[in-house]
């Protein structure tokens, strides 16, 4: 039996990582330029070096989800593939071909997810940015 792969999800896979690169890439020249501009911490009026390190707290964040989406999408392979083995290796066992099914639908569904969590990322910056951009 050959397990042939998710085309209609695997399809989606380049696309997506070059968005969550490109995104990794933005985070990381906007944390810096945010990290460039926090001045020396002083007595009294700090607020704006608070926000500063609020919106550096969100790029970080920003960060972590993007490298978790590419992160599972290794996963998924590894998952699929012990799954696909298990298929070959007990044909004859339903389960094993239903849970491989289950296995495609939920990747979807957390495939649509991070895209609208990738807009929504990009969404919450941009507004922090253009509220925040004198201090």
């Amino acid at each position: 039996i050959i397990v042939p792969r998710n085309i209609s999800l695997t399809s989606q896979f380049p696309a997506f990582k070059k968005t969550v690169q490109e995104m990794l890439e933005l985070l990381g020249a906007v944390k810096l330029a945010v990290q460039l501009r926090i001045p020396q911490m002083e007595d009294g009026n700090n607020f704006g070096v608070e926000i500063q390190e609020g919106a550096l707290g969100e790029v970080v964040k920003g960060e972590e989800t993007a490298f978790g989406m590419l992160d599972n999408i290794a996963k998924y392979y590894v998952t699929r593939a012990k799954l696909a083995t298990k298929v070959q290796k007990y044909p004859h066992i339903e389960d094993y071909k239903y849970c491989l099914s289950a296995l495609d639908s939920s990747e979807f569904l957390d495939m649509r997810l991070n895209w609208i969590e990738l807009r929504n990322t990009y969404a919450c910056l941009h507004d922090l940015l253009v509220k925040n951009e004198d201090k």
